[in-house]
């Protein structure tokens, strides 16, 4: 579920179903089948995890 999203920015945060309440962060240039302006508070999306080198972490 979207948790946040910043169009001006082009990043936010989701949320995973599974409870463990860590939002992940999200960027644009990671979406694939909608744009940043469908990303509404609420939506409920579905996604892939990544590993990001750079910062060390999944999201």
């Amino acid at each position: 579920m979207v948790v946040s999203y910043n169009v001006e920015k082009g990043w936010g945060f989701i949320r995973p179903d599974d409870g463990n309440g860590k939002d992940l962060f999200v960027h644009i240039s990671g979406l694939c089948d909608c744009e940043g302006a469908d990303l509404v508070p609420g939506t409920r999306v579905t996604f892939d995890l990544r590993f990001c080198h750079r910062a060390g972490s999944v999201g």
